[in-house]
């Protein structure tokens, strides 16, 4: 089969979902478990595309026991993959839900080690995992002991192809990874900032600092801002788009629900515009879903009506 898009997550996770009434820090905490699933921003990205209908496959690193549980749950979603393993125990996170003050917490382990010999060997799997794709979406944290380089190396090895490049990941290799010229950026609100060093906490600020992202690399700049949706650019067009009101609802993983509406849309041959606000329909339909099956197209294609486009 040929797939339009590769989703690469060099630090994925086993994701343990669990919800509490009342979390207090100090004391014991009875939960429940809502469930256990692969993870990882890029499979969160292949997850929601296989959703939308797009031929997507998803790589990484992956190993040991939690690596094998991702790949099976992969198969039993029926999300095509073919990653890279090695012996060192994958991460598990743990999501805690509090359901009576509405708050998130997430307990995130660092991850396996990654050798220089490892990454060697990813580099030559990714070449050949390139070939032919429409898009690549490297999404996630940095793999352990990887250099804040190991994204922007990865993005030039596609400058053979036609492939376009979405980078959505932090701090020192955000800024390593600009300097590849990707495609498309995806970082939010906070990461940004730090990137930026500058509070994007007013609307005045936003068109300035999308100019400044986009001058540094990338064609398209997206932030996102939880309920307040996201802010975009391509040179030419400067948007906030805004979604309805959601309710109640969980931020984790909407904003890997809005990288792959952006890219599902764009694969359509969407324009620019009508690309963002199916993007943020995405994030904001996944953010009211409790579990990911939860998630369809034509929620999507509801929301996306309400989301309100302003120019910046």
């Amino acid at each position: 089969m040929s797939f339009d898009v590769l989703t690469v997550t060099v630090n994925p996770a086993v994701d343990k979902f669990v919800t509490a009434r009342g979390c207090r820090t100090g004391k014991d905490n009875d939960v429940r478990l809502l469930m256990t699933t692969a993870g990882g921003k890029g499979i969160n990205v292949a997850r929601v595309l296989g959703r939308l209908g797009v031929r997507t496959l998803a790589t990484g690193i992956v190993g040991g026991s939690a690596g094998g549980f991702i790949k099976t749950a992969l198969d039993d979603e029926r999300i095509f993959h073919d990653f890279f393993d090695i012996s060192a125990e994958t991460r598990t996170n743990v999501t805690v839900l509090d359901d009576r003050a509405g708050r998130v917490t997430r307990l995130l382990e660092a991850g396996p080690h990654l050798t220089g010999s490892q990454q060697k060997s990813f580099f030559k799997k990714f070449k050949k995992l390139i070939r032919r794709r429409r898009y690549a979406v490297f999404s996630g944290r940095n793999a352990n002991g990887a250099p804040d380089r190991f994204y922007a190396r990865l993005i030039r090895l596609t400058r053979t192809t036609a492939c376009k490049v979405c980078l959505d990941t932090s701090r020192g290799a955000l800024a390593e990874g600009l300097k590849a010229r990707p495609y498309l950026i995806k970082p939010n609100r906070r990461e940004a900032e730090v990137l930026l060093k500058k509070n994007l906490s007013r609307p005045a600020s936003w068109k300035g600092a999308l100019e400044r992202l986009h001058s540094r690399g990338a064609r398209i700049v997206i932030v996102s801002l939880g309920a307040e949706g996201a802010i975009a650019g391509n040179g030419q067009e400067y948007l906030h788009a805004r979604p309805a009101r959601a309710g109640r609802c969980h931020a984790v993983g909407a904003g890997d629900a809005l990288m792959a509406g952006f890219v599902f849309a764009m694969i359509k041959k969407k324009k620019f515009a009508e690309a963002l606000r199916t993007a943020v329909a995405a994030g904001t339909v996944h953010a009211r879903c409790r579990h990911p099956r939860d998630f369809s197209f034509k929620k999507v294609a509801a929301c996306a009506g309400r989301v309100k486009l302003v120019s910046l």
